[in-house]
């Protein structure tokens, strides 16, 4: 009896969790009302107006501005590790786990960089 209350405790709780990061992302994040759309707008034109102002970024879009510089430039880095992990893993090697793919295709990174 005792398990089943500690499961109904924990589906009760994982449902309210659930609800509110529902309720507090459909606040936040849907852009598809009128409102909300209007609210959007109003925080980009502030911020680009302390960004005029100030000649420095404030903090939403200094975090938008960071997000950003994350992105690579291109796509050559990724293309070059499926290339080298392509070279371990053939048909020859179905076998390999995936940590096992990581580590040789570190290891040859590493011995080319040290060259």
């Amino acid at each position: 009896m005792e398990s089943s209350d500690n499961s109904q405790k924990s589906d009760s709780l994982l449902e309210r969790l659930q609800a509110h990061i529902n309720h507090s992302t459909h606040d936040k994040f849907d852009i598809s009302s009128h409102d909300s759309a209007n609210r959007l707008r109003a925080v980009i034109k502030q911020e680009m107006s302390l960004l005029e102002a100030t000649g420095k970024r404030p903090g939403k879009l200094e975090q938008v501005y960071i997000a950003l510089l994350s992105i690579p430039p291109t796509s050559v880095e990724a293309e070059r590790a499926f290339t080298a992990a392509g070279l371990f893993a053939s048909k020859i090697r179905s076998r390999l786990s995936d940590q096992s793919v990581n580590a040789l295709s570190f290891l040859r990174s590493y011995c080319k960089k040290n060259e």
